[in-house]
């Protein structure tokens, strides 16, 4: 992610051992047919695509292996809003049907393995992060309570990081990334890190 330059440098050298980065992402994702039962209500999807927007905040804990190497965690929790579905129940012995609106928290915890190749004050870097994505929804509209309820994915996704070295032990990082398991996911981020020196 930042192969940046020993503290103090205005050249890549020696990354720091260990750096958080922390920051805004923005992800697009369509969520599996929802089809579930709750309160009076069967709730399930309108239509068969639904990709959904989702923003939120990420942050990652990373520690160097050698120059080029290295590996952490990355966490990420953004609200989305969507899709709508159809809510179906009987009343006095007649079908009703109404549109239900949704809302939700998507969440990630991921594993990350890269390679860095530093170009000056900037680098330039590859990850492959694999982990689990849950996204949890919860009516907005409905007169009863329906309980929230979840889904869940395996991903592996694809990382370019693109790092530039902005003051003392402080770094601007752009991410960009596509699940690999799941080609309409994809996702980007926009951070700022704080790195500790060797002694």
């Amino acid at each position: 992610v930042v192969a940046v330059p020993a503290v103090g440098h205005a050249d890549a050298g020696d990354p720091p051992p260990m750096w958080v980065e922390v920051g805004a992402t923005a992800l697009r994702y369509t969520p599996d047919k929802i089809d579930t039962s709750a309160s009076m209500y069967h709730v399930q999807t309108t239509e068969a695509d639904h990709t959904l927007a989702a923003l939120g905040a990420r942050l990652r804990v990373l520690v160097a292996i050698d120059h080029a190497w290295y590996f952490g965690l990355e966490s990420d929790l953004a609200h989305f809003d969507g899709p709508t579905l159809a809510g179906t129940w009987i009343e006095r012995g007649t079908t009703m049907t109404m549109p239900i609106t949704t809302a939700g928290s998507v969440a990630q915890l991921k594993p990350v393995i890269g390679i860095r190749e530093p170009v000056g004050r900037m680098s330039l870097a590859g990850e492959l992060s694999p982990g689990l994505q849950i996204a949890q929804y919860e009516t907005t509209n409905v007169p009863n309570t329906v309980e929230p309820w979840t889904q869940s994915w395996y991903v592996l996704e694809a990382h370019a990081v693109g790092s530039v070295w902005v003051a003392s032990r402080i770094s601007l990082t752009l991410e960009t990334s596509i699940d690999l398991a799941h080609t309409d996911r994809m996702q980007a981020a926009l951070m700022v890190g704080g790195h500790f020196e060797r002694r």
